[in-house]
């Protein structure tokens, strides 16, 4: 009975042994894949060694950087496609990975109590925020990383190159928004524009209408009234009846005026 104990703790130390070299083992070949670029591999390499043992450090530091630089691998070769469709997937996975690999930097930093480990793991973790876009959640990281250790020249030139792309970004930005300030001005001016247009062409029309409408009354009114024409003939018959009537004047005068030699005793 006294020798169960030790035979008991044998085993499991047999078998934590075996765990051990197993897991190297996967870590080991998960490194290789990662250095020949095989990404993909090198993540089933080191999610199965931390499917033995969830804590290893550098299976777990090293399966975010294989996720990183997959990501950015899927993220360059997504320029380079034509196709909208297969471009977008490359970027939504890309976008995946990234997301993945900065909340595991993150939780490296938290739970190691290496400053050393917690220095590469926030500085790997702006880089992470760095490639998807994150500038403040970037800036922030490479600050933390610094906090940690204030010579990492790295992280320094990281944090210095990410608030230049943040102040690019933010004065690109203003401009926008001048110019979309702009644009809308000059959208209001031309609506008012517009409507100022609409308005004067109402009343142009307005007028129209009225001056017809006083036209149609007249003509109502005035049922016998001649058209140009018809004015421009009945001009002239009045012209010649008015020379008649002189040419009949001047005959009677005539007639009435004339000496009779004829005279009657």
């Amino acid at each position: 009975m006294k020798q169960a104990p030790a035979y008991i703790l044998f085993l499991t130390l047999l078998v934590s042994s075996k765990s051990l070299i197993a897991q190297n083992l996967e870590t080991a070949r998960g490194n290789q894949a990662y250095r020949d670029s095989s990404f993909a591999e090198a993540l089933e390499r080191f999610d199965s060694a931390l499917e033995k043992d969830s804590d290893h450090k550098e299976a777990r530091f090293n399966r975010a950087n294989a996720m990183l630089r997959k990501a950015a691998k899927l993220a360059g070769e997504a320029a380079k496609l034509e196709d909208d469709s297969l471009r977008q997937s490359h970027m939504e996975r890309a976008k995946s990975l990234q997301e993945q690999a900065a909340d595991e930097y993150d939780r490296i930093a938290r739970m190691s109590a290496d400053e050393g480990d917690r220095n590469r793991a926030h500085f790997n973790q702006g880089n992470a925020h760095l490639l998807g876009g994150e500038l403040d959640k970037g800036i922030e990281a490479y600050k933390n990383a610094l906090r940690i250790n204030p010579e990492d020249e790295e992280a320094r030139y990281n944090l210095a190159y990410a608030q230049r792309l943040k102040q690019e970004q933010e004065q690109e930005q203003e401009g926008q928004d001048q110019q979309d300030q702009q644009d809308k001005q000059d959208q209001d001016q031309n609506q008012e524009q517009d409507q100022d247009q609409q308005e004067q062409d109402q009343e142009n029309q307005q007028e129209q209408q009225d001056q017809q409408d006083g036209q149609d009354q007249n003509q109502e009114q005035r049922p016998d009234q001649l058209s140009p024409e018809e004015a421009e003939q009945l001009l002239e018959a009045m012209m010649q009846r008015e020379k008649e009537l002189q040419e009949e004047v001047n005959r009677k005068r005539h007639k009435a005026t004339r000496i009779n030699v004829e005279k009657d005793w």
